[in-house]
């Protein structure tokens, strides 16, 4: 009886050992069944993003968009009187914003386009010239160049860059009017600047009088590049609910028979734009966003 009752006891006790060893071995394993969930649903997810942006990518930006014309790109050189006489098709290039400067900013004057061939652009700008200008009954003279106006250029690049988000086929820009673009860039003077004068010479700049010597005829004045575009901003009148899981966001743009081109922000947040018809435009963006957009509206 005795002998029994020890035998039970140690039974016993092995069993709750047993038991014990496997209840941490089950929650060991809950463990590391927990953990192995968690890091398979973070990839399955990240998979499903890059799967969603890949789709939306070609979806959209290899579709055919229904609209198949060519997109051209016209300019036109008018005399500043006359380019309200083009304001139905032709926007300027780049909006004449005069302001005064900081005193230590590069000083320009005009704007001019250097009506002369391509061969001599070179030697022409690497000339210095003369210019006078007549403040309060005193003239003061200042050394001048002819400096290439990037400007142009970087607003090409940003206009090209709306072409590749919207889908578009880019058709290369004639850059002849473009390339002789110029800003009369003031380099030296011999009296002393100071900040009331700099902003009398900045107000007064079209009285100036200027010396270039055989290119005299070639410097033309007064004029402002057009071309058959217009940069404006447009409200998107739909917002669609965000697409799958939150990973995107689609808006669209009412617009007319004009081609429009969505100008991504600075943060390249717009993934791509595409056209079901004449008259929508859907933007598909990676996060919410202002319903504000600036566009390229293409006449």
């Amino acid at each position: 009886m005795k002998e029994k009752l020890i035998y039970d006891i140690i039974k016993i006790k092995l069993r709750d050992g047993v038991n014990k060893g496997m209840e941490k071995e089950t929650i060991t394993l809950e463990k590391e069944l927990a953990g192995k969930t968690i890091r398979e649903s973070f990839f399955e997810l990240r998979k499903e993003i890059d799967e969603r942006f890949s789709e939306i990518k070609e979806k959209y930006l290899n579709s055919v968009i229904k609209s198949k014309r060519d997109v051209f790109i016209e300019t036109i050189l008018s005399d500043n009187e006359e380019i309200y006489s083009f304001r139905e098709s032709y926007h300027p290039v780049m909006e004449k914003k005069y302001s005064v400067t900081d005193i230590a900013d590069e000083f320009y004057l005009n704007e001019v386009y250097v009506d002369i061939s391509y061969n001599q652009l070179e030697d022409i700008v690497q000339g210095e010239y003369e210019a006078w200008i007549n403040v309060a009954g005193e003239n003061y003279g200042m050394k001048i160049v002819l400096e290439y106006d990037r400007r142009y250029e970087k607003k090409i690049e940003r206009l090209y860059e709306a072409f590749k988000l919207n889908g578009k086929k880019w058709q290369t820009v004639n850059m002849a009017h473009f390339k002789r673009m110029h800003r009369i860039k003031v380099v030296g003077y011999d009296f002393q600047m100071t900040k009331e004068l700099y902003e009398k010479i900045k107000e007064n700049r079209d009285e100036a009088v200027y010396e270039f010597g055989i290119y005299e005829e070639n410097i033309l004045f007064n004029k402002t590049l057009l071309w058959n575009i217009e940069e404006k901003k447009i409200i998107s009148s739909i917002f669609v609910r965000p697409v799958k899981n939150d990973i995107s966001f689609e808006y669209v743009i009412k617009k007319d028979e004009n081609e429009i081109l969505v100008e991504n922000n600075g943060t390249g947040d717009i993934l791509c734009c595409y056209s079901e018809n004449l008259n929508d435009l859907h933007i598909i963006s990676r996060k919410k966003m202002e319903n504000i957009w600036n566009v390229f509206s293409i006449k």
